[in-house]
């Protein structure tokens, strides 16, 4: 190749490129690159280069790179600065002679400015992220595609217990337990295979011994040529909130277990009504087979008064707790309960009633029997009053009686005669109305002798037709396998035709009596049901008319002294107090179930002779 057409090669390269022999003196150089300023007169062959690049230094540079290339013989790479161009990168080449040794260096001078502003940005760059990330709370890291780490921030290493120089350039394998590295590892390649993002949970053991349950989040990389560069991933520790989770799970079992098993209704509902949640108490209390049917029930249907709900919940926003009020309600079936509430309210951010938590003690049958041991305290009161009013009436009787014998003997006038024959009549219809008074106060004298029911009421067949009437259907159903009972004939026989007698003034319209008869063997629960009921086996003569009934709130009154429903003149109010007295003093009870419209069943349970306890 021609000297000419080296020299245009030469000046067609871009950077500065200069030949410099061993004594510093430039032997060819194309001036471009920048070293355009060098000027013309002064680039002639031969001159030392510190004198054109450098020209008040007056000296070699100091680390001259063409001298250590000539020392040894090898190509070096530097960066410099110069004040005029700013940075360069030299590129120092030895040139060999025929015996091998440099004779000379080629020099290649780069205008690297663009490539040092890339890399103080990049710089700039790297800094930022890396405070960034180590500002951030969250642990996070970087690996390789081989799965070395590359870099990771302070939390990260906070987080494991470890150095940076214990992590950087090292595998999840010098870190990890084998077992748990075996399974990131796994990850890491299928993160690898798949690529995009990746998420799951594990364990990790940090550096003093102690394993945390946590979630990876990691997503690959590809390096600018698209080849795969790696992954970055980041540690969220979820030990403390599963812990917690685990806590609340067993604290709302816990509740749950108390609310399922509470002996109270539990319930919460919203204000129109709708039922959210409930206990199996509350179900059971109004009548439901299961929790799930009761969540149907419409709140509002329950309470026997809808002005009181509404003064309920007026009460409930104004005090926001209402404790232990007693509350007349019913269940879907009509059953009437009484209970005792004590609720909560529920408010949202503006002050309003949203939500109602309650707890329902059931008190109906408390009150039940507390209504029932009034009523029999109260005929007991009645009964003493009447004991002693109607022994010293029997005393005056007995002397208006004997008196008015001896007057008949010394009378002549007819007229007289009759008079005292009136008022031995008198007496003796006063001496049967004590005798009402001993059998309500359960201290007449009874003579009780085994009696077949059966046959008591077939001997009373006709009599108590004819005391029905024509209208009447009198239908008995007797029982051939009852048991006897120990009663006074006369004393039952009052009973059965004054309850008779009761019927057909029931059914002015003509109708149908039946008399049945049962044996009953009643247990502990089932006597309390019953007013002065005690377990044991019973005879039950049953009867039930189709008269009109009699209303809900007179029943409670029936069988109290002086109490009737008939008009003035036509009953004395004491016709079933006196039977329920003759009952009890036998041993037995009574009672009554009716509906207006739908006629009366009255019940007498009498002690069979075969009589044992529950």
């Amino acid at each position: 190749m021609n000297s000419a057409l080296l020299k245009r090669m030469v000046d067609q390269i871009p950077d500065l490129l200069a030949v410099i022999n061993r004594d510093l003196r430039i032997e060819m150089c194309n001036w471009r690159g920048g070293y355009e300023y060098v000027p013309e007169h002064l680039r002639n062959k031969g001159a030392h280069c510190y004198d054109l690049f450098y020209p008040d230094q007056g000296r070699p540079c100091e680390n001259c790179h063409v001298l250590e290339v000539f020392r040894s013989g090898q190509p070096l790479v530097r960066e410099k600065f110069n004040s005029r161009i700013g940075h360069m990168e030299v590129r120092c080449f030895p040139l060999f002679d025929q015996r091998g040794e440099v004779s000379l260096v080629a020099e290649q001078v780069c205008n690297i400015n663009e490539r040092k502003k890339v890399q103080e940005r990049l710089s700039q760059e790297y800094t930022y992220s890396k405070t960034v990330a180590d500002v951030v709370p969250l642990p996070i890291f970087s690996k390789d595609e081989a799965g070395r780490y590359l870099d990771c921030n302070k939390a990260f290493l906070e987080y494991i217990g470890c150095t940076r120089e214990e992590v950087v350039g090292k595998s999840v394998f010098d870190l990890a337990p084998v077992e748990v590295a075996d399974i990131y590892y796994a990850k890491d390649q299928e993160l690898f295979l798949r690529g995009g993002v990746q998420q799951y949970r594990s364990t990790l053991v940090r550096g003093d011994g102690s394993v945390r349950q946590v979630v990876f989040h990691k997503a690959a990389f590809n390096k600018p040529d698209g080849r795969l560069g790696g992954l970055v991933g980041t540690v969220l520790d979820i030990t403390d909130r599963e812990e917690a989770m685990a806590r609340l799970k067993e604290s709302e079992e816990r509740y749950r277990q108390f609310f399922e098993d509470d002996l109270t209704g539990d319930f919460i509902a919203k204000v129109d009504g709708q039922l959210l949640a409930c206990n199996p108490s509350f179900a059971r209390i109004f009548d439901f087979d299961s929790v799930e049917a009761a969540l149907l029930l419409d709140m509002r249907s329950i309470h026997s008064d809808p002005e009181s709900r509404e003064l309920f919940l007026e009460r409930l926003r104004q005090e926001r707790k209402v404790d232990r009020v007693a509350l007349e309600a019913q269940t879907p079936k009509g059953r009437a309960l009484t209970l005792i509430l004590t609720a909560v309210g529920i408010f949202d951010e503006q002050g309003e009633l949203i939500e109602v938590r309650g707890y329902l003690l059931d008190d109906t049958e408390r009150q039940s029997l507390s209504d029932q041991l009034f009523h029999s305290q109260k005929l007991e009161a009645v009964g003493r009053l009447a004991a002693g009013l109607a022994h010293d009436f029997n005393n005056l009787l007995t002397a208006i009686i004997g008196y008015s014998d001896a007057l008949k003997g010394t009378l002549a006038d007819p007229q007289q005669v009759r008079c005292a024959e009136q008022i031995n009549l008198a007496g003796e219809r006063a001496a049967a109305l004590t005798d009402q008074l001993l059998a309500l106060s359960r201290r007449q004298r009874l003579q009780p002798v085994e009696l077949d029911l059966n046959a008591l009421i077939a001997s009373l067949e006709d009599m108590m037709g004819q005391l029905l009437g024509a209208d009447i259907e009198l239908v008995v159903l007797p029982d051939p396998a009852i048991a006897p009972v120990m009663a006074d004939a006369a004393r039952l026989e009052q009973v059965i035709l004054n309850l008779v007698v009761n019927a057909r003034d029931a059914m002015l319209t003509g109708g149908r009596l039946t008399i049945s008869m049962f044996s009953r063997l009643l247990d502990a629960a089932q006597a309390q049901v019953f007013l002065d009921a005690q377990p044991g086996q019973y005879v039950m003569l049953e009867l039930t008319d189709e008269g009109q009934g009699i209303p809900e709130e007179v029943l409670p009154h029936i069988f109290e002294p002086f109490f009737t429903t008939k008009q003035k003149g036509k009953g004395t109010g004491l016709g079933l107090a006196t039977a329920y007295g003759i009952v009890a003093q036998t041993g037995g009870f009574m009672s009554v179930k009716s509906h207006v419209g739908s006629g009366t069943t009255f019940q007498v349970f009498l002690p069979s002779v075969v009589s044992g306890s529950c």
